[in-house]
């Protein structure tokens, strides 16, 4: 049998020999774009897939961002031959050192791209002789003599080397370096912005030049001394530093220092392939930046024409972003409303929003709201996963669970027949608690990436808030000790099924139960069996029933089920007594207790309508059970 399971196991595994793992932090980011992009453009071409797994960073209450991590653990050392992994998550030392000792472990090539570490091979751009030129430029070409340096993050390698280069310079031309004109930007735009304005009120003179670690930085400087009435680049010119897309639509475009890190991507890749192959690969290798000499330096006069798209670009931008607000406002509505998970499905990705490609894998049990364990970060997946959406063209209904070591159902076909050679995984994951994961195409472009990042939280969100809601409706309608309905959801039971009466006549059926001797076994016996005793009437009960019976605990030992049927109603009450007599019997055996559970049942029956009072039916069965239990002799106590 396990040699059977393990058979089963192989051929559901995607086939590892031309497969390889990206491990990437908010893929979507402009470098981490690119550079995941120029690895599956180059994967897909020579007819390798490639797995990306891509944490989200978050931010809580103190405005810190957060990378979760739980994607990570959905790796499967076994799916794949090698694996890359991209400056965002290496900037994580204490995450990446752990996946880089995983794959280590595993025998697995491991390969950095965009970030230099001894711990594995490394794809670098050679930043340094750049950063050097592009100040030797200002300073020799435009004779600045004064200049303000924006790096990035403290004790960060990328910054402090273009530190390093930027003093160089100065101490080549034999110009001093000033502490009070060296501002950390954190290579985003709001420190950045915070940097300039502080540096303005300090009163000192505008220097000729700032130098910026990085385009982002870079076009924000602008855009903040254009605030306060300067212009570049004729009263100070302004450096950048990657040649990131976006900078195309700078004004005034940037002197920057181009990293092309779609070629950087494909380099790295191609060479981990060579390294799979059995050909050994340099441990360190660089690319050169092209260093570019535009507008903000004031070596090009500025050209309006390319400005004036970034107009279309930021409609477009909108709009998207727009449908995106829309669709997470719909899923917001439902969420409110709607009584069971399912019910979501319709609108995921709705309306074209959605990457045609989509799978949602459920942590198994997720759905069960009477018995779930919370899964958190430690074990955040469980070993199978429940399909709760899956692609378009397959059929979802009724899909069985899948192996986590799977990650979708029928991968191998969908890589042979479907030709998707590219899934990025996105963890399902809100307040504390590890729902599931989100896998996509990464080829389908109709949508961007960021986008379905934001989806792939609101989702979580959404799916995480219904879950609670009906966990806290189900602990207000249910019992606790047996899991049968209480009495206030037994009459919202009847209500609703009211609600839905069809024009056939149809009965229902009162069964009042009461279990005898109860008194006896905890006296005997201790409460703790009393209520064992409780249970197995319980599971007698929800036995003997018909599918859509209404049975519910009303307290202590009283138990009440409810039979809607069209079927003769002194018929479906012998059927329903001898169901319970012989399911008990059953039971009593199979516990193997030193008491036998016994119950006495009333019954009585009439039209199901809406003038139909339940509460009379109820009291009219009470009678008849009890007088039941009366008449019973009983020669000596059940052992």
């Amino acid at each position: 049998m396990a040699k059977f399971l393990q058979f089963l196991y192989n051929i559901n595994m995607i086939k590892k020999d031309k497969t390889i793992a990206i491990f990437t932090a908010t893929s979507s980011a402009n470098n981490e774009k690119e550079i995941v992009s120029g690895i599956c453009t180059t994967a897909r071409n020579i007819g390798w897939t490639v797995l990306i797994f891509n944490g989200q960073y978050n931010f809580v209450l103190d405005n810190t961002p957060v990378l979760d991590t739980n994607v990570y653990k959905l790796f499967n050392p076994d799916t794949v031959s090698g694996v890359l992994i991209t400056p965002n998550l290496m900037f994580k030392t204490e995450i990446s050192t752990k996946l880089i000792k995983i794959c280590n472990e595993n025998k697995l090539p491991v390969f950095s791209v965009g970030f230099k570490t001894p711990l594995c091979h490394s794809f670098i751009y050679d930043n340094t002789d750049c950063q050097e030129q592009l100040v030797d430029h200002l300073i020799e070409k435009h004779g600045c003599k004064v200049l303000n340096m924006v790096a990035g993050v403290k004790n960060n390698e990328f910054s402090d080397s273009r530190i390093k280069a930027f003093k160089n310079s100065l101490k080549k031309h034999k110009l001093e370096f000033d502490e009070r004109r060296l501002c950390y930007g954190e290579f985003w735009e709001g420190p950045t912005k915070r940097e300039i304005e502080y540096f303005l009120s300090l009163n000192l003179p505008l220097p000729d030049a700032f130098v910026c670690c990085n385009d982002v930085m870079a076009m924000t400087v602008c855009t903040t001394l254009n605030k306060y009435r300067y212009k570049v680049p004729e009263d100070v010119l302004v450096t950048g530093y990657d040649g990131i897309e976006f900078e195309q639509y700078s004004n005034p475009r940037l002197t920057t220092a181009k990293c092309n890190y779609a070629e950087l991507g494909a380099t790295a890749f191609k060479s981990l392939v060579e390294h799979i192959q059995g050909k050994k690969q340099p441990k360190l290798q660089k690319l050169t930046p092209k260093v570019i000499f535009s507008e903000s330096c004031g070596c090009k006069k500025k050209n309006e024409t390319i400005t004036r798209n970034l107009g279309l670009e930021s409609f477009s931008m909108i709009g998207s972003l727009r449908f995106l607000n829309t669709q997470m406002h719909k899923l917001g509505t439902i969420t409110s409303e709607v009584k069971s998970l399912d019910a979501i499905k319709p609108m995921i990705f709705k309306n074209g929003f959605h990457n045609p490609n989509c799978w949602i894998l459920l942590n198994s049990g997720f759905t069960n709201l009477k018995n779930y364990t919370k899964r958190t970060e430690k074990f955040p997946f469980t070993d199978q996963m429940e399909c709760f959406y899956t692609s378009h063209w397959y059929n979802m209904e009724n899909h069985e669970p899948i192996q986590r070591s799977e990650y979708v159902p029928d991968m191998e076909k969908l890589i042979s027949e479907e030709g998707i050679s590219n899934f990025i995984f996105m963890d399902l994951y809100f307040a504390g608690e590890s729902i599931g994961y989100m896998v996509c195409n990464y080829d389908d472009t109709n949508v961007p990436q960021m986008n379905i990042e934001r989806f792939s939280q609101g989702l979580s969100q959404a799916v995480s808030s219904i879950k609670n809601r009906l966990q806290l409706d189900a602990l207000t309608h249910y019992d606790i000790l047996t899991g049968l309905l209480n009495r206030r959801g037994f009459y919202s039971e009847i209500k609703s099924q009211k609600e839905n009466i069809g024009i056939k006549k149809t009965n229902i059926i009162i069964h009042s139960i009461d279990m005898d001797d109860l008194k006896y076994i905890n006296n005997n016996f201790g409460h703790k069996e009393g209520d064992m005793a409780i249970r197995i009437l319980a599971e007698a009960i929800s036995k003997s029933g018909l599918e859509n019976s209404i049975n519910a605990r009303f307290g202590g030992d009283e138990f009440v089920s409810a039979i809607i049927s069209r079927e003769p109603a002194e018929k479906v009450i012998e059927e329903f007594k001898n169901k319970i007599e012989a399911n008990l019997e059953e039971l009593n055996k199979s516990y193997g207790k030193e008491y036998q559970v016994h119950a006495s049942i009333g019954s009585k029956w009439t039209s199901f309508n809406s003038k139909m009072d339940i509460d009379s039916l109820i009291i009219t069965a009470d009678k008849l059970m009890y007088t039941e239990k009366s008449t019973k002799k009983r020669k000596e106590p059940r052992l």
